[in-house]
C-alpha cells in the first residue's frame, strides 16, 4: 500500500447505518441508497454502508461502533490485500475539502482540489455491515 499523505480516523456509533462522504454543504447529487450494495455514489457524493449502532446483541450494553478512515495519497492507490475492495470511482471536490458524517455529525477532511479518485474497502462482519471502512483519495491524472 502506498504511503498516506494523512489519514483522518473516526470511530463511533453510527446511528444512520450509513457513512456519506460529499463536499461540504453539499445539498445535491446525493445517490439513492440501493438494496444489498455496499455503496452507492455521484459524481458529488458517496453513501456507504457501516455497522449500524444498535448491531449489537445486548443493546443495555452500549452501541456498536464502526471505524471510517478517510487515506489522502498523492499517487494512485492499489487494493490493499488485508481488505476487500467494493468499489471505485471520482469525485468532484472543487474546494478540496469532503465532509464525512451523517445526520448526527461529520468531520471535514482534505482532499484534493477539482477532481479525486476514490478506492473504499471494507472489513466484516459484512459487505452491507463493516466494522471498518477505508476510502482512499488521490488526484486524478489528467493527460
Amino acid at each position: 500500500m502506498e504511503q498516506s499523505l494523512l489519514v483522518t480516523t473516526i470511530r463511533r456509533p453510527w446511528h444512520w447505518g450509513i457513512a456519506v462522504v460529499t463536499g461540504p454543504g453539499q445539498t445535491e447529487d446525493f445517490p439513492e441508497i440501493e438494496p444489498g450494495r455496499p455503496f452507492c455514489s455521484t459524481s458529488g457524493a458517496l453513501v456507504i454502508m457501516v455497522r449500524h449502532a444498535q448491531d449489537v446483541e445486548d443493546i443495555d450494553h452500549g452501541f456498536a461502533e464502526a471505524t471510517v478512515s478517510i487515506s489522502l495519497h498523492q499517487d494512485e492507490v492499489t487494493p490493499d490485500d488485508g481488505k476487500q475492495a467494493i468499489g471505485e470511482g471520482i469525485l468532484s471536490t472543487p474546494e478540496g475539502t469532503l465532509s464525512v458524517g451523517d445526520a448526527d455529525m461529520n468531520v471535514v477532511v482534505p482532499a484534493h482540489k477539482g477532481m479525486t479518485q476514490f478506492l473504499i474497502s471494507i472489513e466484516g462482519p459484512s459487505d452491507l455491515s463493516p466494522e471498518h471502512v477505508r476510502v482512499d483519495l488521490w488526484p486524478v491524472v489528467t493527460s
